[in-house]
């Protein structure tokens, strides 16, 4: 465990390092990420709007912004194509719950401890999370991922 923790520091420290690359990185994927945040919550908001719980609407949301963020991010920010996108996806997502989580967390505590407008907590949480998303996305999903590699599943 200890092990896996220390490969853990060197990668963000390395990123650190990199911060002009990562901040143009940032920006385009604050871009992407915004407009799968735009789908989600749309989404969160009609499904919410029609009685549907809001729990459940999260994970039907949350799922559309997935797939959205997936496509835009691969494409347009990281450029990082394995040679399964099932399998970067499979990843993407993993890592994503993280992210949902999150969000959940963030929206039981805005939506029945602060009584916010729902569409608002959910606007507030993915700000939230942003960053958080970015660097596991960034290490994960389109990094130098070492059970890509170890699986011969990473393109150059």
């Amino acid at each position: 465990m200890a092990k896996s923790h220390t490969v853990s520091m060197k990668r963000i420290l390395g990123l650190l390092q990199q911060r002009p690359a990562s901040l143009a990185q940032f920006s385009g994927y604050v871009m992407t990420a915004g407009a799968a945040t735009v789908v989600d919550v749309v989404t969160f908001s009609v499904l919410t709007h029609w009685g549907l719980w809001y729990v459940l609407a999260l994970c039907i949301s949350y799922f559309l912004g997935i797939c959205t963020n997936f496509s835009l991010s691969r494409r347009f920010v990281f450029r990082v194509y394995w040679k399964s996108w099932q399998v970067q996806y499979l990843v993407f997502t993993i890592v994503a719950l993280n992210s949902l989580l999150a969000n959940l967390g963030l929206l039981q505590l805005f939506i029945n401890d602060f009584k916010w407008d729902k569409t608002v907590a959910r606007i507030v949480s993915a700000g939230c999370v942003a960053i958080l998303s970015f660097v596991n996305h960034k290490l994960y999903s389109f990094g130098s991922g070492a059970a890509a590699e170890a699986a011969g599943d990473r393109k150059p």
